[in-house]
This record gives C-alpha cells, sequence and structure tokens, in this order.
C-alpha cells in the first residue's frame, strides 16, 4: 500500500457525556466494516438522507481483549458495562496527523451468535441520527408560522428527545405562510416532516462526517448547489475500481406537474375539536385526552391544521356535571383542565379536585383552522420530447408551498433539465490507500462536495455533487470509498445578481 491510515470504532460506554472508549481491537475482520450515510442514490428529486448504518462485529470468546466469554453478550455476566442497544458509537479515520469522524450514532442492534463451539462474535449495527428521526414522531408541535425551512427544521429538532451531535443550517430561500399543520401527529415521523420540508424548500438535508464529532446535521437551501463552484476532489478512471452508469428512458420526464398547497384560514377561532364522550372521573383523580382537529363542517372526517389556539375557558370550552346528560349539579370549579396545543392535536390534562365524582360534558378547542383542500398543479411539457419518446410524467408534491407560481417557476426550470437523454454516472468507488490525494478525497469529500469525475470507456467528463458516502474497511487492510453521485449540470441555473454566472439558455436556465 502507498498510503495508510488508521481506523477506530469507539463507544461511549458510561453515556452521551462519558469519555469514547475504543474497541476496535476487537472488531472481527473475517468480514468488512461497512459505513454509508448521506443520501445513498442519484435519482434526481431525492432530498432527503437516508438511515446511515455502521456495521462491523466483535469478538464474543475468550479470544478478546478482555480474555472473556460473552464479553460482547448484554445478558452475560461478563459483559462489557455499558455495552448495549442504544450505545454511542462512532467510525474515526486518522490519517497524516488528521482524525475524520466518517460517522456518529447508537448501536440499534446487537446480535451475539449462539454457541459455545462456533463462531463466537457479536453482529453489530448502529443507526445515525436519522434512525433517531425515522423512529420519532411529532408531539404536540405548533404550527410554524412565516417560517423558512431552516427554522421549521431546527424547531423540529429541538422537540425531540435524541438530537444531533451538532447542525449546520444554511438559511432557506422560501417563507412559508404555515407548515407542520397538515401532518399527524400520531403518525408522521420527524424524517417524514424533513422530507416535506425539503419537497417544498428544493433543499438539502443530511448527515455529514467532520473533524470535529461527525454526525452533522447539514441543510442546504435551494441556492447553496449553484453557488459552489469550488472543486473538492478531482478523480480519473484510472483512479476508480468500479462505477454505476445508466442511460435508461425511467432517467428523463418530459411532463412535470409540480403541486402547491394554497391555505384557506378561518378569519376568526372555530371550534376544532369535540370530545364525543362524556367520561366519570373519580374525586382526587386525573386523566390526558387526546383531541385531533378536524374541519367543523366535515367533523371527525377531514383533519386540519390549528393556529392562535385559545387557552380552555371554564363554561365555554368545558364543563362538568353531577349527571351525564349535564342536567344534574354544576361541578366545573371542582376541575382543572391545561392544554397542550400542537399544529394538528391537542393534550388535555384534565383533573377532578373536588369530593364527589363528576362527568365532562364539554370539553373542546378553538382556534384558527387551516385547510388544504384545494391544490394546485403547474405543469410544463417538452412537446418534442413527448414525440420523441413518449410521455414520462413526473409529479412532485410541494406540501408547505402556498404558491402556485413558485411551483411554476421549478416547474419550468425542470423541464429544462429533464426531458433529455443523459448518461448517468451514479457511483464511483475507489481505494484510499492507492495515494495520497486519494486517501485525501475519501476523507475529506463528504454529502454535498462538489467534485470532478472522467471516465474514459463511457465519455463522461463532468462535475458532479456527492449525495452520499460508504466507507468500507476491507479485511485486507484496505479502505475502499464509495460516492453516490449526481450532475452539477442539474444545478446550473442563473440566480440573478450574482457575477459570472454563466449564459442564460446558453450554458445555464434561469433559476427559481
Amino acid at each position: 500500500m502507498a498510503v495508510s491510515a488508521s481506523a477506530e470504532i469507539e463507544m461511549q460506554l458510561s453515556g452521551s457525556a462519558g469519555d469514547w472508549t475504543a474497541v476496535t481491537s476487537d472488531a472481527r475482520r473475517q468480514g468488512p466494516i461497512t459505513a454509508k450515510y448521506g443520501i445513498l442514490s442519484s435519482e434526481p428529486m431525492r432530498f432527503v438522507g437516508d438511515v446511515g448504518t455502521l456495521n462491523f462485529e466483535l469478538d464474543n470468546s475468550e479470544g478478546n481483549s478482555a480474555k472473556m466469554l460473552g464479553y460482547y453478550a448484554p445478558d452475560h455476566a461478563c459483559c462489557l458495562t455499558g455495552f448495549d442497544i442504544g450505545t454511542p458509537t462512532r467510525l474515526s479515520i486518522t490519517y497524516s496527523g488528521s482524525t475524520f469522524y466518517k460517522f456518529t450514532g447508537r448501536l440499534d442492534s446487537v446480535e451475539p451468535v449462539p454457541g459455545r463451539y462456533r463462531d463466537r462474535r457479536t453482529v453489530c449495527q448502529a443507526l445515525d441520527w436519522f434512525g433517531d428521526a425515522d423512529a420519532f414522531k411529532l408531539r404536540l408541535l405548533e404550527v410554524q408560522v412565516n417560517k423558512r425551512a431552516d427554522e421549521a427544521l431546527d424547531a423540529i429538532v429541538s422537540s425531540m428527545t435524541k438530537r444531533p451531535s451538532a447542525s449546520s443550517l444554511s438559511a432557506g430561500q422560501e417563507t412559508f405562510a404555515y407548515c407542520l399543520d397538515n401532518s399527524r401527529d400520531e403518525t408522521t415521523t420527524v424524517l417524514r416532516e424533513l422530507k416535506k420540508l425539503m419537497d417544498s424548500e428544493l433543499g438539502y438535508c443530511y448527515v455529514v462526517g467532520d473533524q470535529s464529532t461527525g454526525g452533522l446535521l447539514k441543510f442546504d437551501s435551494r441556492h447553496v448547489r449553484p453557488m459552489n463552484h469550488t472543486l473538492t476532489a478531482c478523480l480519473t478512471d484510472t483512479d476508480l475500481v468500479d462505477a454505476q452508469v445508466s442511460r435508461r428512458t425511467s432517467n428523463l420526464f418530459n411532463q412535470v406537474r409540480l403541486v402547491a398547497h394554497p391555505r384557506e384560514v378561518d378569519d376568526s377561532a372555530s371550534v376544532l375539536f369535540t370530545l364525543q364522550s362524556t367520561p366519570q372521573m373519580a374525586p382526587s383523580t386525573s386523566m390526558v385526552i387526546t383531541g385531533r382537529y378536524s374541519d367543523p363542517g366535515q367533523r371527525g372526517l377531514s383533519r386540519v391544521g390549528g393556529a392562535s389556539m385559545i387557552a380552555p375557558c371554564p363554561a365555554t370550552d368545558y364543563t362538568m356535571n353531577s349527571a351525564e346528560d349535564g342536567g344534574g349539579t354544576d361541578l366545573t370549579t371542582n376541575f382543572t383542565v391545561a392544554a397542550s396545543y400542537g399544529g394538528n392535536s391537542v393534550q388535555y390534562e384534565v383533573a377532578n379536585l373536588g369530593a364527589v365524582p363528576g362527568y365532562i360534558t364539554l370539553l373542546q378547542a378553538r382556534g384558527r383552522g387551516l385547510y388544504d383542500r384545494e391544490p394546485v398543479a403547474a405543469e410544463q411539457v417538452s412537446e418534442s420530447s413527448v414525440d420523441l419518446y413518449g410521455e414520462r410524467v413526473l409529479t412532485f408534491d410541494m406540501p408547505y408551498n402556498d404558491d402556485p407560481l413558485v411551483a411554476a417557476d421549478f416547474a419550468g426550470y425542470l423541464i429544462g433539465v429533464l426531458p433529455t437523454p443523459s448518461t448517468r454516472l451514479e457511483q464511483v468507488e475507489f481505494i484510499g490507500n492507492v495515494s495520497d490525494e486519494l486517501m485525501t478525497a475519501g476523507l475529506v469529500v463528504e454529502p454535498g462536495a462538489r467534485v470532478k469525475l472522467t471516465e474514459a470507456v463511457t465519455g463522461i467528463a463532468s462535475e458532479f455533487f456527492v449525495q452520499g458516502c460508504e466507507v468500507v474497511l476491507a479485511v485486507d487492510g484496505t479502505i475502499h470509498f464509495k460516492w453516490y453521485v449526481a450532475p452539477a449540470s442539474s444545478a446550473l441555473y442563473w440566480i440573478l445578481g450574482i457575477e459570472g454566472a454563466s449564459e442564460l439558455d446558453e450554458t445555464t436556465i434561469l433559476g427559481y
């Protein structure tokens, strides 16, 4: 090998505030150690990272560093203290005096292989922050009013129990009148909400490595890539050990339909939730009740968002009575009601402080309803492409974009880059140990970086943006790097007011 680098798998065995402990010496080398993160696809219209993974095996036999059988089996008496699912885990690579944290996450699966006389190993997989984002459901997060994508993203991340190690959020280009209003708390994950935000902004969100902590959550607005002309690396076919190329009809679209969602907003407060039952509460007890907002005209059938929610008022928003039908003694003053309002649901904490049981005969939530009733589609067609290749339709939803003109602008941009065939370089792979240049490229380049790739057989000689990365520590000690790439030409549009932005309609097209 021309150059070498050292890799470490480390864990925080005493919690997220503790020191990092290396377990590299016990990593089994019968198979590779593999880390993947970022957008693991070159497909167009992919703006959000996939769940990143780190896969490795640990020596669970007496031959490990502790000389203990079961050292990496959580139910074994000799298990390493702190080793279990949820343990923070990272992969770092040190080269030429610099350390790069390529993956940071938490153990998601720990599977000891049973059998005293078999291959005593523990198969491990860690997930990056997107694993938490894919599991955590939005809960009682308020509607975001007149917020950019980065501001809404920050509000979402701040609501989570597990947050990324660090974040770098550029200022979004769109200000959304309303967002987080058309989600459903009970089913919508953070990852799904990130997709809705990015699809509306047309920006990118992924996790990248760095030289500080790794696991950096990054948001690039839709203007970041067109304004980034700095090449981080240049590779040719002599550097590559593998590349994947495609030229398919499925890669082109000649009819583009972008869907915007104008909102209807109540001028004044409406009743968005009414409790349909009359539960009885014993003295000195409490109860939690969750209500979901719906269209007052289609009660319970059409979910809506709610803004400017009003604190519950006795007699108006809640009443309690000794009789189920409300015809007995008014007990409202015996009760307290606290409401936590979200963008599409409310959670009540109701307490009966009295000495007698009572029925909840009225419980309702009032606020300004937000209605997503009539989405508007903006369409663009390339007739010449349709004549040649038939109809290839792309329908794309922009849930928080309420302006059909913005959708029309983006449709006009897409119809300028998608209707003609193109040879798509999807992935490239190279071995870092071949040269200093390649090792440096593999360690420095992260999702969002601009690179130049040349391949003689296919005739490809273009610039690309790296979408996602894969790092493989092979059994033979070499370090393989794989990049998932998207053509930089798809970001070659003109942002008005930027000097040297090329010739409109010749080497670039109007931005949006």
